[in-house]
């Protein structure tokens, strides 16, 4: 009889740590997949605040549009990020401003995994200041943007004397469409600052005046 105490103890005990162990395993299985969990959920937004927030989270490689968006200022692009319209339209509701400002540190890519999305000046606003970083248009549109000085729709410079050493900007349009932007200075469409680059590998122009 005590032989058969010590091996049913035995047996619950083994049971036990099998039920502790297969316990420990899916809340580590759990712990690592909230990360990607958060990343899906926070990647998709549908105001001002939570577009700006994913801008500045490292975690956020691509941002999705979950409705239209009107901005109330400038949106700074200090990274590498890809923003898809996702069918939406960005807006900004303030007259004069660039809506989106790609500093020497940023990438920007533009794409439209849905149809109809675009960048919409309202025919008050520059589309994308493009100071000593990178831009790249994918898919969607640049629509109605209009400047009192160069670029309509982007304003292609470098970062300027304040930069060392400085930095020139890049647009590259592999897709998409740029439609009905104007400037009152120079380039309705695009403006390629002196040692900036230009690519164009596809797309369409159309529309523009200056």
């Amino acid at each position: 009889a005590p032989d058969c105490d010590k091996e049913n103890i035995f047996m619950r005990t083994k049971m036990f740590g099998r039920k502790v162990l297969t316990v420990l395993l899916i809340l580590c299985m759990v712990m690592s997949l909230a990360p990607i969990l958060a990343f899906a959920k926070d990647s998709t937004v549908s105001n001002e605040a939570e577009l700006k927030s994913a801008l500045e989270n490292a975690d956020c490689s691509e941002i999705k549009l979950g409705g239209n968006i009107e901005t109330a200022e400038e949106l700074d692009v200090e990274r590498t990020v890809t923003l898809d319209l996702n069918g939406y339209t960005l807006s900004c509701s303030s007259t004069g401003e660039d809506i989106f400002r790609v500093s020497s540190s940023g990438n920007l890519t533009i794409k439209d995994s849905s149809t109809g999305g675009k960048i919409d000046g309202q025919n008050k606003n520059c589309g994308f200041n493009v100071r000593g970083g990178t831009m790249i248009l994918e898919s969607g549109s640049i629509v109605n943007c209009k400047t009192d000085g160069d670029g309509a729709a982007v304003d292609v410079s470098n970062s300027g004397v304040t930069e060392t050493p400085i930095k020139y900007g890049k647009f590259i349009m592999n897709g998409g469409a740029i439609m009905d932007c104007k400037a009152d200075d120079d380039a309705g469409a695009v403006d390629i600052g002196s040692g900036c680059t230009f690519i164009m590998n596809g797309g369409t122009i159309a529309g523009c005046r200056a």
